[in-house]
């Protein structure tokens, strides 16, 4: 907490002259006993850090390819449902084992976004918005033929 934030009060603990103690403003300053810090961590401030295009290409380039290695990278067939039951998108992914999956598809179509939101550990992504934490956290990633043509432009 800051001066402001900590709780005293803003009363000065002694007059300015004739104690022979050194001049005091408040009881919250940063040189007292359970003060107020002088440089406190902020929740708004931002340790993001800009990473260049060509180094984030590499990065995602590097990331597949470590994928593909440890075989959590698969090429599947479209995924067509008739209707949005998620009972339906379930059976489909039953064939592909493993504990958390993310897919990626050419195009998110309205049937596979309403199945998809009630199943935990699935995450369904557009080539576009692919991003290295979502490659990494999931054990396995499937993704559409067209799709991969798609992620090679935008990474190649």
């Amino acid at each position: 907490k800051n001066r402001a934030s900590v709780k005293f009060s803003t009363r000065k603990p002694w007059k300015q002259k004739g104690t022979g103690r050194a001049r005091a403003g408040r009881a919250s300053s940063p040189l007292w006993r359970s003060g107020g810090n002088i440089f406190p961590s902020s929740p708004l401030e931002n340790f993001n850090q800009k990473v260049n295009k060509k180094m984030f290409k590499a990065g995602m380039r590097c990331i597949v390819s470590q994928l593909v290695r440890d075989n959590r990278f698969s090429v599947i067939n479209d995924i067509n449902l008739k209707t949005s039951k998620t009972k339906e998108l379930v059976n489909i992914l039953n064939s592909y084992d493993a504990k958390s999956k993310l897919i990626i598809i050419d195009k998110i179509e309205n049937n596979i976004e309403l199945a998809s939101r009630n199943i935990p550990n699935l995450k369904i992504l557009i080539p576009a918005q692919v991003d290295p934490v979502s490659l990494v956290n999931f054990e396995k990633t499937f993704i559409t033929g067209t799709a991969l043509k798609n992620l090679e432009e935008i990474y190649a």
